[in-house]
């Protein structure tokens, strides 16, 4: 049970996580590794707290009061975000990999479990790409069959 502003909190929390996981699975498969590990921290960010929101009725206001909050009551959580964090500051001036930006991904997942989030994003990313693909073969088929565009549909062209 959150009161009626933390709720409002939580609520805006999980939907940046999830935009920014979806956005960072988007670049991620563009071969966007840099974008793709911005995005996944700061997803991860928005679930770390959203997580101490759940547990301590507060959101870190900094970076700073965020470590310090994690260190003091969530160990598990601290380590994450201590592992991750010179990852996210690398972005600005290297180039990263494919393998980083999976392993923030993983660490992503990871606090939407404890936070009971959905990310969804994979699953909507392969919907998305089968509907794509399968209106494209349909026109395809279309196409090859005959039909004309400006024919009734269904009905084949003369």
């Amino acid at each position: 049970f959150l009161p009626s502003m933390n709720k409002e909190k939580a609520e805006i929390l999980e939907k940046t996580a999830k935009e920014y996981f979806n956005s960072a699975a988007d670049e991620l498969n563009k071969k966007r590794y840099n974008s793709a590990i911005v995005l996944f921290f700061k997803s991860l960010i928005s679930l770390i707290d959203l997580y101490i929101l759940q547990n301590k009725g507060v959101t870190p206001s900094s970076h700073t009061e965020r470590f310090r909050l994690c260190q003091n009551n969530f160990q598990e959580v601290y380590d994450i975000l201590d592992k991750d964090f010179p990852f996210y500051q690398d972005s600005y001036v290297h180039i990263l990999t494919k393998e980083l930006a999976e392993v923030i991904k993983e660490d992503v997942q990871i606090m939407a479990e404890k936070t009971k989030i959905r990310l969804f994003s994979d699953i909507i990313s392969l919907i998305s790409i089968i509907a794509v693909g399968g209106f494209i073969i349909f026109q395809s088929l279309r196409l090859k069959k005959g039909y004309n565009k400006s024919s009734s549909y269904g009905k084949r062209s003369k």
